[in-house]
């Protein structure tokens, strides 16, 4: 079913049409969710079946599934990988090489990509990056704590 077809869509909808009115809040009663194009309205039960994520067209980012209609972007689906292997081969992608090749930074920088998209809520997943990092559980357990902007130069004055 369409996005538009769903019984709490089309309840609201039909009701605007009889009493020949229209509710800019009808959406806060229905959980449908309507997107800003019809493909993204039509593959949203799909993605929600695979556990995806359907982004609008300025919400894409790397590792993201471009939707193309006639020529033109029109939105993302965002894939939850299913296992941690899922996520440090993404991440490998974006980064451009191994992750235990990669620069102590940069290291930094797949510990915290692969923590905002959920990598470290698997089972043994510290165990796994760590190994695929080459380096201890510790520090990954360091690099997960440090605050976000922890490479900035500091002043020698201490401001």
């Amino acid at each position: 079913m369409r996005g538009k077809e769903w019984p709490q869509g089309r309840f609201f909808e039909t009701f605007q049409q009889n009493v020949n009115i229209f509710c800019p809040f009808w959406e806060e009663f229905t959980t449908v969710k309507r997107m800003a194009h019809p493909l993204l309205d039509a593959i949203g039960p799909v993605a929600d079946a695979i556990g995806a994520t359907v982004l609008g067209p300025e919400g894409g980012g790397p590792g993201d599934v471009p939707l193309v209609w006639e020529g033109q972007v029109v939105g993302f689906v965002r894939l939850s990988p299913a296992d941690v292997a899922s996520y440090i081969a993404a991440v490998e992608r974006e980064l451009g090489g191994s992750l235990g090749s990669l620069s102590r930074l940069d290291k930094q920088r797949a510990v915290t990509i692969l923590n905002e998209r959920g990598a470290f809520g698997l089972r043994k997943s510290v165990e796994q990056v760590a190994e695929a990092l080459g380096v201890s559980r510790f520090t990954v357990y360091n690099y997960l704590n440090r605050p976000k902007h922890a490479d900035l130069p500091v002043s020698p004055l201490g401001e």
